[in-house]
């Protein structure tokens, strides 16, 4: 009926049924519902990864996908959404150049994968993506990963908010810089610091 603020205290529970039920244009582009649910997965890693100090509970068809505890690190939120022996191949990275802090895991090369499925990139607290990132993520692995491979990682860049456009993409998937040069070799020195320091550079 209305657009407005509404506060949400503990324990509050959104749900969305039939989403498009009075919307036929945008029905008939949905895919399969087994490639919709994974695009759902998606979104929900992002934010889950995003936000890992709350509680998320991920359900579908009257099962739970992941039940996520609060009050946890990046740690342990990586270890329930992918298992446990999964930090065994992620490095920490944490870096400082100027305004611009790069924090979080990089997966050691024999991680990496054959999609971007597992590149998350989170830029002042918001899931995000820009072709600078994705280009230094490249440079960041220099000759250390075969052209067809992508690199698995887990990182939180952040920086004076003036310094990001997000209004970019109706969806606010994807930012600008205003020194994209500055953000790029930022990260591009995490990456080759953290690796060389693990030896596999």
């Amino acid at each position: 009926l209305e657009v407005r603020d509404a506060g949400c205290p503990v324990g509050t529970v959104i749900e969305v049924r039939d989403l498009f039920f009075n919307v036929p244009a945008r029905r008939k582009f949905l895919r399969a519902p087994e490639t919709e649910s994974g695009h759902l997965r998606l979104a929900f890693l992002a934010q889950a990864i995003a936000h890992f100090g709350i509680g998320m509970t991920l359900q579908a068809d009257g099962r739970t996908i992941h039940a996520l505890p609060a009050g946890g690190g990046l740690e342990d939120r990586l270890r329930d959404l992918f298992g446990r022996d999964y930090g065994a191949g992620l490095r920490t990275v944490e870096h400082q150049a100027g305004v611009v802090r790069v924090s979080g895991f990089a997966g050691v090369p024999s991680m990496a994968r054959l999609d971007r499925t597992e590149q998350f990139l989170v830029i002042n607290g918001r899931p995000a993506m820009a072709p600078t990132l994705a280009r230094a993520l490249r440079d960041g692995y220099h000759t250390l990963l075969a052209s067809d491979r992508h690199p698995v990682v887990f990182l939180f860049l952040d920086m004076p908010p003036e310094r990001v456009d997000v209004n970019v993409h109706p969806a606010k998937r994807e930012v600008r810089f205003r020194n994209h040069a500055e953000v790029r070799d930022a990260l591009v020195e995490a990456l080759r610091r953290t690796l060389a320091h693990d030896g596999a550079a």
